[in-house]
């Protein structure tokens, strides 16, 4: 058998596999293009002293990753696949999407935050930033789509309150 045509063999199979393999996927065209983690770079704190100030303020805490932008530019309506893996358990109601606040050089959710006065903490994602989603189960798969169209900006997928997920972006038209 000719190299050229092995070789052809070989790529198509490994680009037929990876299409089949667990994880998450960004619907282009009818193509399944395989997306991977969102590296969270640090964990911060934010306004802790100017809290003790001024009136109002409260300290919070903030998931940051690297980069103004996800390397990842989708539709403002895109179509995201979960493959699960065997003995995987997930749930259609853990699945969150989250608008991220974007900075220079970052990103950030805020994941927590602290009553300058009166102590009292929340731990979570901010609900003002949730997206709302529909999600369905197709046998192994999760298919996911915004509810509506998706303003431009930076954006955080997971399962439940969790730092592993995957980023993505929509550009301005």
């Amino acid at each position: 058998m000719n190299r050229a045509l092995v070789a052809f063999v070989v790529l198509l199979g490994s680009v037929a596999f990876a299409q089949d393999a667990p994880g998450m996927y960004v619907d282009r065209a009818g193509a399944l293009v395989k997306m991977e983690h969102a590296a969270t770079a640090a964990v911060s704190t934010r306004s802790v002293a100017k809290s003790a100030f001024i009136p109002g303020v409260m300290p919070s805490v903030v998931w940051e990753f690297s980069g103004a932008q996800a390397p990842i530019r989708v539709s403002a309506r895109p179509r995201l696949v979960y493959k699960i893996r065997a003995n995987q358990a997930v749930s259609e109601r853990d699945v969150v999407l989250v608008r991220m606040d974007q900075k220079a050089d970052r990103r950030e959710i805020r994941v927590g935050k602290v009553g300058a006065w009166t102590g009292n903490s929340r731990v979570g994602f901010d609900e003002s930033k949730l997206i709302p989603i529909t999600v369905t189960r197709n046998g192994d798969m999760l298919e996911i789509s915004p509810a509506g169209d998706l303003p431009a900006g930076e954006f955080f997928l997971a399962a439940g309150f969790s730092p592993v997920g995957y980023d993505f972006g929509v550009d301005a038209k």
